[in-house]
């Protein structure tokens, strides 16, 4: 559980200092648990021209493999994949069991 609130918080500490910054793509697997749900893995974000283009968005994450994405900090959308197994927290880090 402490894993998974430290997650939360980074996740809050990244979207409060990018506010105001340049439009951005931002792809990440975010995993659920009894707890709710926290960030597992995220990229580092990708500036983009427009931030009308979800779609664009959308791709550049599934081509990374990442389940969740939102376009210049706006709500996040589900890529639609499901991950294949269950995933463990081992030190901090999540990976398959």
């Amino acid at each position: 559980m402490l894993a998974v609130m430290k997650c939360v918080v980074v996740l809050l500490a990244f979207v409060s200092l990018a506010w105001g910054q340049e439009q951005h793509c931002h792809c990440a697997s975010i995993i659920t648990t009894e707890e709710g749900a926290g960030l597992a893995y995220d990229l580092p974000p990708t500036e983009v021209q427009d931030c009308n283009n979800l779609e664009a968005c959308e791709l550049r994450c599934i081509d990374e493999v990442f389940l969740y994405y939102n376009l210049c900090l706006g709500p996040w959308y589900y890529t639609g994949f499901k991950s294949q197994q269950k995933l463990c927290c081992v030190g901090g880090e999540h990976t398959p069991c």
